[in-house]
């Protein structure tokens, strides 16, 4: 009876430690644990997870991969880390039927923008597709194109991307 006890106890010890594990190295698991700490704008710690789940060998989802791509890359842009540019280049490279493909054009305008370099700005901003953007995202976009512009000294073109946003609520 008691040895029938001690294995019992020894499956049961086996199943939660078996189960513990599973849940500390799930990949999912890091990559919402980033997504929350993105939202919290705790831009390093996220992109250790995004980063973990990258360099995983688990049995990982295209879907989930991609988006950890994406947003290591945004994660770096935020940080002004120097890998931002290549980071964001090549998730549109590995990516181009990710969700986050328009996501990652604007990033890249934006950091761009960041850093003044002001006509890769311009030429990223001008591809994000805005047929689906709301109001304040065209006037952002529409601002810093203007501005971009006015930077380089082309006043016309300025003057064109400032009067597209004049009416927004920005």
């Amino acid at each position: 009876m008691t040895r029938i006890l001690l294995v019992v106890l020894l499956l049961i010890d086996f199943n939660v430690f078996s189960q513990q594990t599973a849940i500390y190295n799930d990949p999912e698991k890091h990559y919402t644990t980033g997504l929350d700490l993105l939202l919290k704008q705790k831009f390093v710690a996220a992109q250790k997870e995004f980063l973990w789940v990258i360099n995983s060998h688990e049995n990982i989802s295209v879907l989930t991969l991609g988006n950890s791509a994406f947003y290591n890359a945004k994660c770096a842009s935020e940080l002004f880390n120097k890998d931002a540019e290549y980071l964001l280049l090549n998730f549109l490279t590995e990516y181009p039927a990710n969700p986050n493909y328009q996501n990652a054009i604007f990033e890249l305008g934006n950091y761009y923008y960041r850093v003044k370099r002001y006509k890769n700005a311009i030429e990223w901003l001008f591809k994000v597709d805005q047929s689906d953007l709301e109001a304040d995202k065209k006037d952002e976009i529409n601002f810093k194109i203007g501005y971009c512009y006015y930077m380089t000294n082309d006043y016309d073109k300025a003057s064109k991307s400032f009067y597209a946003m004049k009416d927004g609520n920005t």
